[in-house]
């Protein structure tokens, strides 16, 4: 790695190799140099978490509307607080002239608090060793500071609730905006002992970020992922927190609607049931994690990861991003800045307005995104699933086998060492070939990619959308059309040839290659009439044991994750011998790897150490009775594991990723949908050898 200083940086023209770890959030960075400097902290090493739950009220004064966080009119009425450190449900209540003359005076708060406890405790919402505290207030700002001060005197590890990100926080904020003027420095002031708060939208929703305090959403980490969560809990029909705590627990809010009213008419009119109502949410949410330990699984996870807790929360991308960085740190190596944004683009308008468009084409479209040109350059064949025949079978019909592999995925990885470090390089499939043929006379030329080409392309595009059968045809056909001429265009104006490119020089040449010329060929591959899931000349040579006649050459793309990328040619008859001389083994979707005795690639161990980690919660779980706290406690581990592993294939086709690429993922499926295949194909010649054995 070269370090510059300041004038020499101003001084030099810099290249991209170097310049590293600038795309680094501060968060990765300071995780990793942590990890790194403070190897004990470790999941071998249990971590007891000072979590604070909490959970507001809002009173809309009978509007017969939700309250919106970033509008925030309504004022808060309640907050309650938990601290498991202290074991203290702390209330913090808004008396108003309506219900001021309902609730105890002071001197009678020690009985409510009597009768309180008691009830809960009947009703199993609290333990024995956890104490009630109730506060009360006539002024909404005094609730919220006296609240928020003995949040930050407890120093919470993490911040929790029940759709805390996107009601609670965000609602506390604005409300504090609101009567505050805007002023951000006293809402720092309060919320943070930085005086610091990050504010971010995502679409209609705000996510507000306090600098020291983690938040952990309860919801979130139990929704499948499909329904917008992170997967922890069960797939259910509803995720209020009455219905997730009634299926897990037992456990039900305090009911009010029995009575005919409504949470605001409840507040004015019975303030003391009111508070136990807001009180009980809390006891839901703690009762909650102490069965669950979501929370505790993710901090598991960021140890696991070696990333920050708030990172652990954002996906997969950058939990293994900051992984893969401590352990090429550890290394003293590091990465190189710019890797994912060197092949992002969206084409504009101007620029769609430059590009031939086919007579025959119905343009609709004026713009493309960088997230659409992402999903289409990022397409790879997903998993197989035979066709069902809609039938009812019953045991006369024969015998049915329900054929469902273990840990498919990961065998295929560890199979073939499939790793971005082990990634040698692609053979370019041979279908293309003819393409590239065509594209090199007018770029030596420097004429101009004539229009017949796109025309071809154009018939190539509307034939595959058939084939595809999506239900928005037109935008397929447009959106995969202009962005192959898009890819073309660029190539024409750089006034370089295939040859050039392939073999390239310069830092534009390496550009130009990975950002436009190697997916036009990608993506005409994709569109190709004879394409298939697997690569055409792999398939003869691995599947029927023999070199195509027809391919005299092979194009092969070597170091395709690394700035010293390059396309090499080499006779078809000699690629048994360059197997042999450069270690790589051979997948059918055409990737080469590095051979294990060679490099062992870093997610191969990773996934092996999961599976032996997970293994080992797993037998350690079983030794215990299901309502111990040594079975949960296992039994979080190893779903946290669990995980993990599900995660790291989906990483390899993440195109936000910045060490994935999709024929790591194309090269996992297309194994996997051999496998099946093989399997689906022994199965049926037994059940036929049966069969006729009758």
């Amino acid at each position: 790695m070269q370090t510059l200083n300041l004038e020499e940086f101003n001084n030099l023209d810099i290249s991209p190799y170097q310049v590293y770890g600038l795309d680094l959030d501060y968060q990765q960075s300071f995780s990793i140099n942590s990890y790194l400097e403070n190897k004990n902290d470790t999941i071998d090493n249990d971590q007891l978490l000072n979590i604070v739950f909490a959970d507001i009220e809002v009173f809309t004064n009978n509007a017969g509307v939700f309250p919106k966080p970033e509008q925030a009119k309504f004022p808060i009425n309640a907050i309650t607080i938990y601290s498991t450190f202290e074991k203290v449900f702390r209330s913090y209540f808004l008396l108003q002239h309506s219900n001021i003359n309902k609730f105890p005076s002071k001197d009678e708060i020690p009985d409510l608090i009597n009768q309180f406890t008691k009830d809960l405790l009947v009703d199993k919402y609290i333990n024995s060793d956890e104490k009630l505290e109730i506060y009360m207030f006539t002024s909404e700002m005094d609730l919220i500071r006296a609240c928020w001060g003995k949040i930050r005197e407890i120093d919470p590890s993490v911040l929790s609730g029940y759709n805390m990100d996107r009601f609670d926080l965000p609602y506390i904020y604005f409300r504090l905006s609101n009567l505050l003027n805007k002023n951000e420095v006293e809402i720092g002031k309060i919320l943070s002992l930085f005086g610091k708060i990050k504010v971010e939208k995502f679409g209609n929703e705000f996510l507000i970020k306090i600098p020291e305090m983690p938040v952990s959403d309860l919801m979130y980490l139990y929704k499948p992922r499909d329904d917008g969560g992170l997967n922890m809990g069960s797939k259910l029909s509803s995720y209020a927190l009455d219905f997730v705590a009634d299926h897990e627990l037992n456990l039900r809010k305090k009911d009010y609607k029995d009575e005919g009213m409504s949470l605001d008419t409840f507040y004015e009119k019975d303030p003391v049931n009111f508070l136990l109502y807001n009180i009980i949410d809390v006891c839901l949410c703690v009762r909650l994690n102490q069965k669950l330990k979501h929370i505790e699984s993710y901090n598991m996870l960021r140890r696991l990861m070696k990333t920050s807790f708030t990172s652990s929360l954002r996906g997969s991308s950058i939990l293994f991003d900051t992984y893969v960085n401590y352990k090429l740190n550890s290394e003293n190596k590091f990465t190189r800045f710019g890797i994912v944004e060197e092949t992002a683009f969206s084409i504009s308008n101007d620029e769609i307005a430059n590009l031939y468009i086919p007579k025959q084409m119905k343009q609709t479209i004026k713009e493309i995104s960088a997230a659409t040109v992402r999903a289409i350059l990022g397409r790879f064949p997903g998993a197989y699933v035979k066709d069902a025949k809609a039938q009812i079978l019953t045991n006369k019909d024969g015998i049915i086998i329900d054929l469902d592999a273990s840990s498919l995925y990961p065998s295929m990885i560890a199979q073939l060492n499939i790793s971005f470090d082990t990634f040698f390089g692609k053979i370019i499939d041979p279908i293309t070939y003819n393409f590239l043929a065509h594209l090199e006379p007018p770029l030596k030329a420097k004429i101009g990619i004539p229009q017949q080409i796109y025309s071809n392309i154009y018939e190539f595009v509307v034939k595959f959308v058939d084939r595809l059968k999506p239900q928005n045809k037109g935008e397929y056909v447009q959106n995969y059309y202009l962005i192959l001429a898009y890819l073309l265009k660029k190539i024409s104006d750089s006034k370089r040839t295939i040859q050039q490119l392939f073999n390239q020089d310069t830092v534009e040449d390496y550009l130009i290659l990975k950002r436009y010329l190697l997916p036009a060929i990608d993506l005409f591959d994709d569109i190709h009439p004879k394409s298939k899931e697997y690569n055409s000349f792999c398939n003869e040579y691995l599947i029927n044991n023999s070199l195509p006649v027809d391919v005299k050459q092979l194009f092969i793309i070597e170091n395709i994750l690394q700035p010293s990328l390059r396309v090499r040619k080499i006779l078809t008859k000699d690629f048994e011998e360059y197997l042999r001389s450069n270690h790589v083994m051979l997948s059918l979707s055409g990737c080469l790897f590095v051979k294990h005795e060679v490099k062992k690639g870093l997610f191969i161990e990773f996934l092996k150490n999961l599976k032996e980690l997970r293994n080992s919660y797993e037998a350690e779980m079983k030794k215990y009775s299901k309502d111990s706290v040594e079975y949960s406690f296992y039994n979080m581990r190893q779903k946290a594991v669990k995980v993990t592993m599900n995660t790291t294939y989906g990483l390899f086709g993440q195109s936000t990723y910045r060490f994935s690429n999709k024929h790591l993922a194309k090269a996992i499926t297309t194994q996997g949908r051999l496998s099946l295949k093989a399997t689906q194909l022994i199965a049926d010649l037994y059940l036929e050898n049966l069969q006729n054995q009758k």
